[in-house]
Formats: C-alpha cells, sequence, structure tokens
C-alpha cells in the first residue's frame, strides 16, 4: 500500500501523462475498490474464515503486482497499468480487516491496545522502508513500484504461510 501511495502519483502523472485532476479520480477509484473489498470480506466472514479472505488478499495482491510488472514490461500503457493498481489496491479490503482480527485474536485482554498499536507502528515502519525503493532503481519506468508492489506482496504471502502453517502444526 505505501509503495502505491509513494510511488503512482509519479507514475500516473509523469510517466502516463494524467492530469492532477485525473490522478484524484484514479485514486478516488481504487479507493473505493478498498471500500468494496472490506464491505465484501464483512459479508463473507461468517462463512468463510479469516484466514482463507487475508490469503485471498496477498494473493490478489501479488496478482496487481505481477500485473503491474506484465502491462509496463509489454508497454500496455495507462490501460494496462490501471486494473493492476486496481487489483493490488482493492486487496487491501481483505488483508487489513482480517489481518487485525487474526492479531488480536489471541491475545490476552489486557494488551489488546498495546498489540494493536504495534500492528500500526509496525505498518508505517515497513511502509516508511518501502517507499523509497519505488524510485531506488531510476524514474524512467513504472517497473520499480510494480517490482516493489510485487516483492512485497510475496513476502507478506511467504509471512503469512510461515505464520499459519507454525500455528496449524501446534
Amino acid at each position: 500500500m505505501f509503495a502505491y501511495i509513494s510511488g503512482s502519483p509519479f507514475v500516473i502523472q509523469e510517466i502516463y501523462g494524467v492530469s492532477p485532476q485525473g490522478f484524484s479520480l484514479i485514486f478516488a477509484v481504487n479507493a473505493v475498490g478498498i471500500v468494496a473489498a472490506s464491505q465484501i470480506s464483512g459479508r463473507l466472514v461468517g462463512r468463510v474464515h479469516p484466514r482463507r479472505l487475508m490469503a485471498m488478499g496477498i494473493v490478489g495482491s501479488l496478482l496487481g503486482g505481477l500485473l503491474l510488472i506484465a502491462a509496463v514490461l509489454a508497454g500496455a500503457g495507462l490501460v494496462g497499468v490501471l486494473p493492476a493498481f486496481f487489483l493490488a489496491v482493492a486487496s487491501i479490503g481483505f488483508i487489513g480487516p482480517n489481518a487485525t482480527a487474526l492479531g488480536l485474536a489471541e491475545q490476552p485482554q489486557d494488551i489488546l491496545g498495546s498489540a494493536s498499536g504495534l500492528m500500526g507502528v509496525l505498518q508505517f515502519i515497513i511502509g516508511a522502508g518501502v517507499s523509497p525503493l519505488v524510485s531506488a532503481f531510476g524514474t524512467a519506468s513504472a517497473l520499480p513500484l510494480g517490482l516493489t508492489m510485487a516483492l512485497m506482496s510475496a513476502s507478506a504471502l511467504a509471512v503469512f504461510v510461515t505464520m499459519t502453517s507454525a500455528r496449524a502444526a501446534r
């Protein structure tokens, strides 16, 4: 998410020539995607376990990053980039709420506030570390943004699989 927030204005406006107003509209559509995915996740959570919903979100985010890389390499332009952004960003609606619920589910009642605070701080620390990667390898292409988004999603998937496998083994 932080890679998208820090890199998408440059990519959409500078590389693809979209006006600031057009960028605002694109950003808003992606935000609506998060809300819609959150609503869908909320309706499904009674029938589908939060782990599965979170896994769907992480895989969606990874696919969005990979689609972004493919769109850039294929020279698909804005028409290829926008659906990739939407998929990656909307997936946050499945990841965020379920990650919070799962992360806090087994914490003792008296430390829930601290556990929630730690989760929030870690998100911002990781985001602050990831944001510079978007432009670390040059600004002539959206490829660094796609690589960063895909890498972070793949890392999230690896952590998720490791954590849920360890839990299942107990």
